[in-house]
């Protein structure tokens, strides 16, 4: 099965393309099973190693080894990036408004950084792990507030 999963995704982000569908959600859960979170969290883990690492295992484990090599070899680093969020705000919108409403968002994974204000234009800069916060996830933290926001986008960069 999964040699069909990696066919039909090719070099595509989700199935149906640059944008997940239905489509994602129903082969996610037929992978992997519906609320699942230690699969989930297992197989996460199991994909921070390489397969160099994961072949390396059963010789190690005959030699007693397994678990520091596991513990102190292949720990998976925490990747940070930094975002730049600039938002366009609808006229006559308050801006420390939005930025009290976003602020009020919890999202594991997230350092909500600093809002700068000016006019229409509120910049937020922040500092998000990448395995738990993306690009997307920004965007909708700050479109989503329709009464206050036009248009925003999102600069991010490598901590």
């Amino acid at each position: 099965m999964s040699a069909a999963v990696a066919a039909k995704l090719g070099a595509k982000p989700f199935v149906g393309g640059d944008e997940p569908s239905a489509e994602d959600v129903k082969l996610f859960n037929e992978l992997l099973g519906e609320n699942n979170a230690h699969l989930h969290r297992w197989v996460k883990h199991m994909s921070s190693f390489t397969e160099a690492e994961r072949k390396e295992w059963p010789e190690k484990a005959k030699q007693g080894k397994i678990c520091s090599s596991v513990n102190e070899d292949a720990k998976p680093k925490i990747k940070k990036s930094a975002a730049a969020v600039v938002i366009k705000c609808k006229s006559g919108a308050d801006v420390k408004s939005l930025e009290g409403l976003i602020r009020q968002i919890k999202v594991d994974g997230l350092d909500f950084g600093t809002f700068a204000g000016t006019g229409e234009k509120l910049t937020w800069k922040c500092v998000f792990e990448d395995d738990k916060v993306s690009k997307q996830d920004l965007m909708d933290m700050t479109v989503g507030f329709k009464g206050y926001v036009e248009a925003a986008d999102v600069a991010i960069t490598a901590c």
